[in-house]
């Protein structure tokens, strides 16, 4: 399952406050973000291997990604929290 801020966007469950390049910024209430990162893994690179100048991320390659379940419960489900979304190239 992938977390599609851009359906909560237009859902009216999130807000976007800059578009302006990377990362695009929302902001988001707990209550609609939490449960989707609590039942969310980083989706699978199928694509090859990408050289950048000053990197390589080979192929089938996934992001680290971090979550903190006793941080999650201590959130008020009416807290706005920030989402940073990169494109995934």
């Amino acid at each position: 399952m992938e977390i599609n801020i851009e359906a909560l966007e237009e859902a009216g469950k999130a807000v976007c406050t800059a578009r302006n390049g990377y990362p695009t910024r929302y902001t988001v209430r707990a209550a609609d973000i939490l449960p989707l990162l609590r039942s969310t893994q980083p989706p699978r690179h199928s694509g090859f291997e990408v050289i950048g100048d000053d990197y390589v991320t080979p192929a089938g390659w996934v992001g680290k990604m971090q979550t903190f379940p006793e941080r999650m419960t201590k959130c008020d489900p009416e807290e706005q929290l920030q989402v940073c979304a990169w494109d995934q190239s």
